[in-house]
């Protein structure tokens, strides 16, 4: 008997432990819709593909390295160097179309300029949360 619960008392940590391993190497997208969408601008930043394609939804994936040269085409043409991106959510559902705000902090011939958007994405949990529907950001 003391034998058992021993067991029981050591095993039950192990298989926890176990199973959250499992869940984390499982899930591989963003810990909240928060997270997500500051993937997604910070892969933008940074022209990162790897990245994009991960905060991406998988119908989306296979255009990552398109919505990165589209996102960029927007600041080549305007001759403008990309320094920060700042954005904020409008409304509290995690999931369905959000209306995101962003403010492109850009620079040209050393004078700085801000350049407000807004963009509706799609939330959606897949394996942790992505987002879905990026054509709407634009320079």
């Amino acid at each position: 008997m003391l034998v058992a619960i021993l067991l029981a008392v050591l095993l039950i940590p192990c298989c926890g432990g176990l199973g959250l391993l499992a869940w984390k190497a499982w899930k591989t997208g963003a810990d909240s819709p928060n997270e997500a969408i500051s993937e997604l601008f910070q892969a933008l930043k940074y022209d990162d593909i790897d990245r994009l394609s991960n905060s991406l939804c998988a119908s989306d994936r296979s255009e990552s390295a398109d919505i990165i040269q589209n996102f960029r085409s927007g600041l080549e043409m305007g001759g403008f160097e990309l320094q920060t991106i700042t954005w904020q959510r409008s409304g509290d559902n995690n999931t369905g179309k959000q209306s995101i705000d962003y403010t492109l902090a850009v620079s040209k011939d050393t004078k700085r300029y801000k350049i407000q958007r807004n963009a509706k994405l799609q939330l959606v949990e897949e394996r942790g949360w992505r987002v879905c529907d990026v054509t709407g950001l634009k320079i």
